[in-house]
């Protein structure tokens, strides 16, 4: 009988093969094949098989007299089903994380079948380990099915699993602190990334909220904001950038001790500009009420005439008062001395006489009359003399500041007595002698005066 190829068993393959049975038998002898182990049909065609299954096919040789061999020998052809090619649990694409994660390629296969990975579509290397991927970048594994007849689904499935980078963190414009202004200011947080990023500001340096609106800060007091940078696989940076806002409080303005308005006195006073703050402040002194210069020594005048400072506090933020407090000295002139009519003196007359003392002032100032050189009483009446004596007033001027002459002006009235009149030594009577007499009238007056006869 003939010698066969032997069986054959092959794995489905695309396109789907075809597998021929074969078999020898001595030269003069040729091969017959059937369908069947006896009787049968004799194949027209070549014994083969070019669909998943199998079929036996039988050789028998037949010699030069026509005799058949007493058995016929089988032939097998199979062809096993490749198994379906594995479903994946899909390409993975995440943005990179700290710590650095892991991504592992998942498939599954049907009950019966394993699972195979290559480095390469066709061909390639069986993964030893797990297909993963631990660093940023990009990798393709493939996943084929081995069924329990050790064959291989027709095609790879392939699965990437791509870790791309996160964006560097924004660099931002800093932190801002300002003092308080007036109206009150508002401040913007800013941050930069590479062309193709965004910022996105969150209110928390994890977790948080995102901002729709700018990050600002428009009121006293300090808020911090959060930027990440979100690239374009929108990927975010793997920290944020904090920047703080501080709007400081202006400090209370100053309240001083007043305006201070003095007359001018002799020796000129000093007059200084007094303001207080809380305490932790600091009162700064300007000659203007905005911009201006720092008086580097005290508010003070000691001049005839005005002059405002301005107190601007200073907290321990160096911020300064929103405005400042003006305080003006004023030293007023004093107004000339009085002019006086002059001291008067004059001899006791009967009916005894009036003296009046008289002192002159430029317009817009009045006399005022007192009983001493200093201090002493204002006359509620004129400065007169109507006593023999002497008496001495003394002029002020007042001007319309209500300020007085630094000195005042003395006048003097006198009535000076008049002596008593003299003692005769009597009338003198006599009768006409010749040669004619001279009669001599006589008198006395007390020591100290003098007389003489009209």
């Amino acid at each position: 009988m003939p010698v066969t190829g032997g069986d054959q068993t092959e794995c489905e393959a695309s396109p789907l093969q075809t597998l021929t049975a074969t078999a020898t038998v001595p030269a003069g002898s040729t091969v017959v094949w059937y369908d069947a182990a006896n009787g049968g049909n004799v194949l027209v065609t070549a014994p083969t098989l070019n669909a998943i299954g199998s079929i036996t096919y039988y050789a028998q040789a037949v010699n030069a007299n026509n005799c058949a061999s007493l058995f016929r020998t089988p032939v097998t052809l199979t062809i096993n089903a490749a198994p379906v090619a594995p479903v994946t649990g899909g390409d993975q694409t995440e943005c990179e994380a700290s710590p650095l994660q892991t991504l592992t390629a998942t498939a599954t296969v049907p009950a019966g079948s394993t699972l195979v990975w290559y480095d390469a579509a066709n061909g390639g290397n069986v993964l030893v380990t797990a297909p993963t991927l631990n660093a940023v970048g990009s990798i393709t594994y493939y996943a084929q099915a081995v069924n329990a007849s050790n064959c291989s689904s027709l095609s790879r499935t392939p699965v990437t699993l791509t870790i791309n980078p996160a964006p560097v963190v924004p660099v931002t414009g800093g932190d801002q602190t300002e003092c308080e202004a007036s109206p009150l200011q508002t401040l913007t947080a800013t941050a930069t990334v590479p062309s193709g990023q965004t910022v996105v500001w969150y209110d928390a340096a994890t977790g948080g909220n995102v901002l729709v609106t700018a990050p600002t800060l428009n009121a006293v007091g300090s808020i911090t904001y959060y930027a990440q940078a979100v690239n374009a696989n929108n990927c975010s940076s793997l920290s944020r950038t904090p920047v703080t806002l501080t709007i400081n409080a202006a400090p209370v303005v100053p309240v001083t001790g007043g305006d201070q308005t003095e007359c001018e006195a002799s020796p000129l006073q000093t007059l200084t500009a007094t303001a207080t703050v809380p305490v932790g402040s600091t009162v700064v002194w300007y000659d203007a009420a905005t911009g201006g210069n720092v008086l580097v020594t005290a508010p003070t005048l000691n001049a005839v005439g005005s002059i405002t400072y301005y107190a601007q506090a200073v907290n321990a933020n160096n911020c300064s008062s929103l405005s400042r407090t003006p305080v003006t000295l004023t030293i007023k002139a004093a107004p000339v001395v009085p002019v006086t009519g002059g001291n008067q003196t004059e001899c006791e007359a009967s009916p005894l006489q009036t003296l009046t003392a008289t002192a002159t002032v430029p317009a817009g100032s009045t006399v005022v009359w007192y009983d001493a050189a200093t201090g002493g009483n204002v006359l509620v009446t004129a400065p007169t003399l109507n006593a023999v004596g002497s008496i001495t007033y003394y002029a002020q001027a007042v001007n319309e500041n209500n300020c007085s002459s630094l000195s005042r002006t003395p006048v003097t009235l006198t009535i000076n007595a008049a002596p008593v009149v003299p003692v005769t030594g009597g009338d003198q009577t006599e009768c006409e002698a010749s040669p004619l007499q001279t009669l001599t009238a006589t008198a006395t007056v007390p020591v100290g005066s003098s007389g003489s006869v009209v």
